[in-house]
């Protein structure tokens, strides 16, 4: 239990600058139905992060078990260099 608390708490933090929580807290100041809005954006992160736990869960049992931790360094590896580059506008 302890586990599921520490990482949805983790989850929460992360997402709280993400530009959809802002877009959220944007329509949700703006239109009168705030529940609804709210409703929404919460049944679109438990569908977002459900899909996203079974793929993992999914990949885990395709993949080697020595390989996954070489492929989820190198796939942070990647990001990390594809950060160092700006956004060019065209």
């Amino acid at each position: 239990m302890e586990a599921l608390i520490s990482s949805t708490v983790a989850v929460t933090i992360a997402e709280i600058g993400d530009k959809s929580q802002l877009l959220s807290l944007f329509l949700a100041s703006r239109f009168t139905r705030r529940w609804a809005i709210i409703a929404g954006i919460l049944a679109a992160n438990l569908f977002n992060h459900t899909v996203s736990a079974f793929l993992g869960a999914w990949l885990l049992g395709v993949i080697p078990s020595r390989m996954a931790p070489w492929i989820v360094s190198g796939s942070f590896l990647l990001i990390a260099l594809w950060l160092l580059f700006p956004d060019r506008q065209e």
